[in-house]
């Protein structure tokens, strides 16, 4: 299985981290947030060297898609976005899949790369918020989300969380986060703690609205409208 690891992790450091650092924009942010969460494994599975090293090479590319910002009372905000130049927006899934990657990664990091990690999930996290949003679902649809609030410079944007697997991947860092033992992420999910349960509360609900029976067993669907 090592073995297997290393021939797709060469693959992907060769063909598409390579050219991420040279050409911003190569890959997604959401396929290399997984790869920093499959690096973190084999970091607590074999404690090797290589795998810290190639954590902290693949978590440097990762920081590369943040973006600064102001929130709607003007405080710093952070926001994940998907691809690279002037039209790529912090989908929520590629968004919170980055700071789920940085939570767990944080602990196996160098000092520096740590705590610029650390200030990146404080930043991010001050990006979700609560939303009403127009879905076309068989017709114009409301629905209250969590969603990530992005700044253009022609206004504020909601990426919102309609879809299940995107509160999934949020509700997974939010659990991360609290889990971990790190001493400054420990800070940052204290300074959290009162948004992050109202935004939980909103997402469980979400997802527990979208369970179907299914004869003796349960469907998870995609959404509350699906």
């Amino acid at each position: 299985a090592q073995a297997l690891y290393d021939s797709v992790l060469d693959v992907f450091r060769d063909r598409m981290l390579a050219a991420e650092l040279v050409r911003p924009g190569a890959v997604f942010s959401r396929p290399l947030s997984f790869v920093v969460q499959s690096l973190c494994d084999m970091v607590l599975a074999t404690g090797e060297a290589r795998y810290r090293a190639a954590l902290a090479e693949t978590v440097e590319a990762l920081l590369g898609f943040a973006r600064p910002q102001k929130d709607i009372a003007g405080g710093p905000s952070l926001v994940f976005v998907m691809g690279q130049g002037d039209q790529a927006v912090p989908y929520m899934d590629c968004h919170a899949a980055a700071l789920l990657a940085l939570v767990r990664a944080v602990p196996l990091l160098p000092e520096a790369l740590r705590d610029r990690a650390v200030a990146a999930v404080d930043g991010g996290l001050d990006a979700f918020s609560l939303a009403t949003v127009q879905v076309e679902f068989e017709g114009p649809k409301r629905q209250d989300v969590v969603a990530v609030d992005f700044a253009t410079p022609t206004g504020r944007r909601q990426l919102d969380g309609f879809w299940n697997f995107c509160a999934g991947l949020a509700l997974r860092a939010f659990r991360a986060l609290h889990r971990s033992p790190d001493a400054g992420l420990q800070r940052v999910a204290a300074r959290h703690q009162g948004r992050m349960a109202l935004l939980r509360t909103v997402m469980l609900l979400q997802i527990r609205e979208s369970l179907r029976p299914r004869g003796q067993a349960v469907e998870v669907r995609t959404s509350v409208l699906s």
